[in-house]
């Protein structure tokens, strides 16, 4: 099976390199995915609300009343 480098190579790669501790790189992780869902959020705001939803009303049957 042949492995692949991902983004835990990089975060240790830059860990080391920039003596930092060994469990910076998990905090670096989380501060750039907060900051990709910020901008992806803020991006989200910009747009026209549920731009991409369907509306739609249920025409099916009404599921069964519960027993009192």
């Amino acid at each position: 099976m042949r492995l692949h480098a991902n983004v835990d190579l990089a975060l240790a790669v830059l860990s080391v390199t920039a003596g930092m501790p060994a469990e910076a790189g998990e905090t670096v992780f989380a501060v750039a995915r907060t900051a990709g869902w910020i901008a992806h959020a803020l991006e989200e705001y910009a747009e026209q609300p549920l731009r991409m939803r369907p509306s739609g009303q249920y025409n099916g049957p009404r599921p069964p009343r519960e027993l009192p």
